[in-house]
């Protein structure tokens, strides 16, 4: 059966069959990457199995690449949304200050400035979280105590007490 071992190279005129292993290694190698990119090559299928798995090496490629093209997009769209009010804010303060003709060099200030606090990102707290008001009552105290022990026993008087009584700990 006719196969791409029986074409001749690009080069010298040999068979593909008796190049080197190395070179038809890496002429397979580049037919592969061919079949998942806009790429060309002169190695093409020669019998029915080998366009068969031509086609399977397309469509796989196909499959892949717009798995990475839409999570990209995605992951852009993201970063969009999470940044669009503040952008919208810092529009609406450019504005405003272009509204009342405030100088350039005082609303460069006072932008430079919005800009480097709103960028500060505060700790989170339980008080931000309303999922976690979900949770038992048993398991909030629980995630209580262990955020704020290491803060209660630095105090020494606690610190004593809790050695006294391990108890102490949960029940704050």
């Amino acid at each position: 059966e006719k196969s791409w071992l029986g074409m001749k190279t690009t080069s010298g005129g040999v068979y593909y069959r008796d190049a080197p292993a190395e070179f038809q290694y890496l002429t397979s190698f580049h037919w592969a990457l061919t079949q998942m990119t806009p790429g060309s090559m002169s190695v093409v299928p020669q019998n029915s199995s080998e366009r068969l798995w031509n086609i399977v090496c397309l469509v796989m490629g196909l499959f892949i690449s717009s798995l990475l093209i839409s999570q990209l997009s995605a992951k852009m769209v993201r970063v969009q949304t999470l940044n669009h009010d503040r952008l919208c804010q810092m529009e609406m303060l450019s504005r405003f200050l272009t509204e009342q003709a405030v100088p350039r060099s005082l609303a460069a200030r006072i932008q430079k400035q919005v800009q480097e606090r709103a960028s500060i990102t505060k700790p989170l707290t339980i008080k931000d979280l309303p999922a976690l008001g979900h949770l038992p009552s048993s398991l909030r105290q629980e995630l209580t105590c262990s955020i704020f022990a290491p803060y209660v026993l630095r105090n020494t008087i606690f610190f004593t007490w809790c050695i006294w009584e391990d108890v102490l700990v949960f029940s704050l």
